[in-house]
């Protein structure tokens, strides 16, 4: 058996395996076992290796959790590998068979390298095409062969044979009260932000305005004597609502030390576009602020920065809640509901209620029958609406961009993945929609901490700890939902500790602009990537529909920014591949 990973070297046994300790990976242990922790895991060394004897004498994965952070752990011992997948998706863990071996490890690509493995074809597909549809990707890695492990599993590997069953699952739990889940976030949150400020030399933190990070400076300032924060502003296209209210929440505590970056239109999306080695992602065409912002962070002397990445997923609720509100016929609640969301996005009530309805009588079974149906179209049935792409349990597929060989391999598998699924599962659509929407939250925040790697400086998400993700989702979306109030969880949960300025702003800068801008500025090198798309030559997609695209972005026409991102990120992804960069 043998590792293959970053901070490892593939040696043949797993007692031998030398790795190397670092901010993410730390090892503790002995002859009977070692293990190996993967992540941002903020346990000492004696709690790891209390942890790791009850876990030899009991093989509980209990002994384990609960420590602060977001972390997987592989358990080596002298028969047999354990593996535990973080529960949130921050820290995969992957799985392959070379020849008689079962190999893992927390790189994808390294061990495709290692096995010889090529892109997953279906794999490339649904990314393109549906990434929200989370039960596409089930156990899938952009490799073929190469296994990603589900979430919140434990796997046992033992003389080639692999076991694995769920230890730790995200769920909500109805019997916990919104004061009960408050209580749990402000304990949990508290804990994430005392392992940062211990942890760091300096600590800084992104400071944009927004509800989520500005509640962690003001929680991290609590705790530290001093703390820089920093919100990034565009002069020539500013996101004054943003920057004005970050100004004026700063001069509410003492120990904050804010500085605005001043940022160009080099780091406007699209400049510079990372391709991401594991799995593309739409946030590879948008770091170009965050990486200005980590360059200020190192040069004030930072070691680790915080990020308010996820906290939309897991406080907020998708659109997607109204259809669990039609289905549970609290009707009062759900037209309540549809006409705050028709005066926020200028839509009809009648048509907001109509759609959760709709969505409301609508198993995950159905949903797929539909999805492939679409698919093997290459067009949706009806026109595409605001309510339609986002009450439900996934956006509308642009199938039209795919070759006709594509759509039929893809739809074929969408059919497959719904067969497996009881016709009368009535899973909330709200939660699938969250899930989701984590594991893709998961692959943003990996974008992130790569950029934040090459400034030298680590990125903590302290809304993707386990223990704070777990508060958050003992709700369900519909009751994390409010109409009147931005995030009401956060809000219940640190009143008293951050100012009400800064949890009751009812507003967020929108950014699209910027899209708009950047776009055009990148035209000649998108130009260039459509001229011998990669994305065709794997015969995934007809160049014509996507050039379109891209024409009516450029000329500032309504844009399906989404798919436009996500095709942009496996072109990239396919080319870095095959060693071929624009």
């Amino acid at each position: 058996m043998r590792f293959s990973g970053r901070s490892a070297r593939s040696v043949s046994a797993p007692q031998a395996i030398e790795l190397i300790e670092s901010d993410e990976l730390l090892v503790v242990g002995g002859p009977m076992g070692r293990a190996v922790v993967f992540g941002h895991c903020f346990a000492s060394r004696d709690e790891l290796e209390t942890g790791l004897r009850e876990f030899i004498e009991t093989g509980a994965p209990k002994c384990f959790n609960g420590w602060p952070g977001c972390y997987s752990i592989a358990v080596l011992q002298p028969l047999s590998v354990t593996l535990l997948t973080d529960p949130v998706g921050q820290f995969p863990l992957y799985l392959a068979r070379a020849g008689e071996d079962v190999v893992f490890g927390t790189s994808a690509s390294a061990l495709a390298a290692l096995v010889n493995a090529e892109p997953d074809r279906v794999t490339l597909l649904a990314t393109l095409t549906s990434p929200e549809a989370s039960d596409l990707f089930d156990a899938r890695s952009m490799f073929a062969g190469v296994e990603r492990l589900d979430a919140g599993h434990m796997t046992r590997i033992t003389d080639g044979h692999v076991k694995s069953e769920p230890y730790l699952q995200l769920r909500p739990n109805a019997q916990v009260s919104l004061a009960e889940a408050a209580a749990m976030l402000r304990l949990s949150l508290a804990r994430a932000i005392d392992a940062r400020v211990r942890a760091a030399g300096l600590l800084t933190s992104d400071f944009s305005g927004g509800l989520d990070s500005t509640s962690l400076a003001f929680l991290a300032e609590i705790r530290s004597p001093r703390l820089p924060v920093l919100t990034y502003l565009n002069e020539s296209r500013p996101v004054t609502d943003d920057v004005d209210h970050a100004v004026r929440v700063a001069k509410l505590a003492n120990g904050l030390e804010h500085h605005l970056i001043i940022g160009t239109d080099a780091d406007l999306p699209y400049q510079n576009i990372d391709a991401l080695a594991e799995e593309p992602h739409s946030s590879a065409v948008a770091t170009g602020s965050m990486k200005a912002r980590l360059e200020v962070a190192a040069k004030l002397g930072s070691d680790l920065h915080l990020v308010g990445e996820g906290g939309d997923i897991v406080l907020g609720a998708p659109a997607a809640y109204l259809a669990d509100l039609g289905r549970k016929r609290d009707l009062p609640r759900l037209w309540h509901h549809c006409l705050g969301w028709a005066r926020i996005r200028n839509r009809s009530p009648m048509s907001l209620l109509s759609q959760a309805i709709t969505a409301s009588r609508t198993s995950r079974s159905t949903a797929f029958a539909d999805l492939a149906g679409q698919i093997a179209r290459g067009r949706p049935t009806g026109a595409v609406t605001w309510e339609r792409d986002n009450i439900a349990y996934w956006t509308v597929p642009h199938a039209n961009w795919l070759t006709a060989p594509a759509r039929r391999t893809l739809a074929e598998h969408v059919d497959a993945c719904g067969s497996r699924l009881s016709a009368d599962d009535e899973t909330s659509v709200g939660d699938v929609v969250t899930s989701a929407r984590l594991r893709l939250q998961a692959l943003t925040q990996r974008a992130v901490r790569s950029a934040g790697a090459k400034s030298g400086v680590a990125v903590h998400a302290p809304y993707l700890d386990t223990d704070v993700v777990h508060a958050c989702l003992a709700l369900s979306a519909s009751r994390r939902a409010s109409i009147t109030t931005p995030k009401p969880l956060l809000r219940a949960a640190l009143s008293g500790l951050v100012p009400e300025l800064v949890l009751t702003r009812p507003t967020k800068g929108d950014y699209t602009a910027d899209a708009y801008q950047g776009i055009r500025r990148a035209a000649p090198v998108l130009r260039r990537l459509l001229e011998n798309p990669a994305t065709a030559d794997h015969g995934l997609i007809e160049p014509a529909p996507v050039r379109q695209t891209v024409a009516r972005a450029i000329d500032g026409l309504p844009t399906p920014w989404g798919a436009l991102n996500q095709w942009i990120a496996v072109e990239v992804w396919l080319r870095n591949q095959s060693g071929e960069a624009e």
